[in-house]
């Protein structure tokens, strides 16, 4: 009888753990950013998605970034689906940071929202484009910034 099941389990071709996607065709490979399986969702909200951060801000720098420069690996404000800048902040000291997405070139913050994560990458708040709050020095921050609509929006985002 148990001879009988694992043939039947292998003549479904799937002896594995990973999740079966919706359009079948997950390579377990990184994101493609193509729309297929391995993209946004095979990642979203991962605990490793923070890891995945290739932006820094440092304190009272201004970074300009797209926030389309990243896949969707996390759930930020947008929409979802929304691509996003996944940016990474270590604190230099403990104390109340102000962090802040501006549209490029202007003092408005219209079209960005920031969602901030800690260093477990587990959101700790809600959406916002003026985020005040302490830190730790030393441990990590990461915030998504999506462009509140949706699509790409180039942003002014700082951290003092």
């Amino acid at each position: 009888m148990k001879l009988a099941a694992l043939l039947a389990v292998a003549a479904c071709g799937r002896i594995d753990f990973q999740p079966i996607h919706p359009s079948g065709d997950d390579d377990g490979g990184p994101p493609t950013g193509d729309g297929h399986a391995n993209d946004a969702k095979a990642i979203d909200a991962s605990a490793s998605a923070c890891a995945m951060a290739t932006l820094m801000v440092q304190t009272g720098v201004v970074l300009t970034v797209n926030t389309c420069a990243d896949p969707d690996l996390l759930d930020g404000c947008g929409p979802p689906n929304t691509k996003e800048a996944l940016v990474e902040f270590i604190p230099p000291a403990t104390t109340g940071y102000n962090a802040r997405a501006y549209d490029h070139g202007t003092l408005n913050i219209t079209m960005v929202s920031i969602r901030k994560f800690d260093d477990t990458c587990v959101s700790t708040g809600a959406c916002a484009a003026f985020l005040g709050t302490t830190y730790t020095q030393n441990v990590p921050a990461y915030f998504v910034l999506e462009a509140s609509s949706g699509g790409c929006a180039d942003v002014d985002f700082l951290v003092d």
